[in-house]
């Protein structure tokens, strides 16, 4: 009988042990985690005569990078190449003709001050960077100093690839959800993304978007913002005078005939249809790093 006792209490202490242990796992408040998908590879560039143009330049970058080296003449790296980046940006041409014409900046001004696309559209230089090709700064176009159409940037950036000697397909997108900006970052393709910095519910600048995470239930984009080599993180949430830095668009980037396909590490180039994948990337092409790492990037 003692034993059988014995055994009884047992029974009983490890039933309460267990009942114990379940309290215990009940009450631990679990971290909530996510991931961070950021395209390393995407050079910061530093603003040069409009915040397009530059964004532009640094999806370019990227591919550069990827098997389109004629993109950028030389390193796609600013601090090394930055002359050859800034006059692939805007030139000394587009300088003269349309930026800074007879040395006049009418940024803030209401209209924009007379340039050679006004006042003699057929003496002006051949276009030959990208700021030309997406229509920047031209008066003709209504533009003032560093101005772009968002609806010109898909055509600027296909025409400026073209004259690189590429094919590239790009798409302007007005209202772009969270999964189609998402699926452009996980198949390795970074964006010209449109923002309001100001809250006024309009878009005024243009950044390249390299990343994003979801944390707390909170969707955020990953950005060089052109005036800083920081990322900046922001929510993403269409624009609003309630808030600054929403979302007004998307213009999406890729070689032709890419457009389905995601790139795979050390596998040859875009030119290579072996070197594509329908999945995400291998994890050297991007990286994932958990929010609560503290890893600065």
């Amino acid at each position: 009988m003692e034993r059988g006792g014995q055994m009884k209490r047992s029974a009983m202490q490890f039933g309460n042990l267990l009942c114990l242990i379940l309290a215990l796992v009940l009450s631990i408040t679990v971290p909530s985690l996510s991931e961070e998908i950021v395209l390393t590879d995407v050079p910061s560039y530093i603003w040069h005569h409009g915040c397009s143009p530059t964004s532009g330049m640094m999806a370019f970058g990227y591919w550069d990078a990827h098997g389109y080296p004629d993109l950028i003449p030389g390193s796609n790296d600013w601090e090394t190449n930055q002359d050859s980046i800034k006059n692939s940006i805007a030139s000394e041409g587009h300088i003269n003709d349309y930026a800074l014409y007879e040395g006049i900046n009418d940024r803030d001004w209401d209209e924009p001050y007379p340039d050679m696309s006004t006042e003699n559209p057929g003496g002006a230089h051949p276009d030959d960077c990208l700021a030309d090709f997406m229509g920047t700064s031209r008066s003709a176009l209504g533009h003032t100093y560093g101005a772009t159409w968002s609806t010109d940037i898909d055509n600027g950036l296909e025409g400026y690839a073209n004259y690189k000697g590429y094919s590239f397909a790009a798409s302007y997108d007005a209202s772009p959800s969270w999964e189609t900006f998402t699926r452009e970052i996980q198949f390795g393709r970074p964006v010209v993304m449109g923002v309001d910095t100001k809250g006024r519910g309009t878009c005024n600048h243009s950044v390249a978007a390299i990343g994003y995470r979801d944390t707390n239930g909170y969707h955020e984009y990953a950005c060089w913002d052109t005036w800083s080599h920081t990322i900046k993180w922001k929510r993403y949430r269409e624009a609003s005078s309630s808030y600054d830095w929403g979302v007004c668009h998307l213009v999406k980037l890729h070689p032709t005939d890419t457009w389905d396909t995601a790139w795979k590490v050390d596998a040859g180039s875009w030119n290579d249809s072996s070197s594509w994948d329908d999945g995400i990337p291998d994890s050297d092409a991007l990286i994932f790093i958990p929010s609560d790492s503290g890893a600065i990037i």
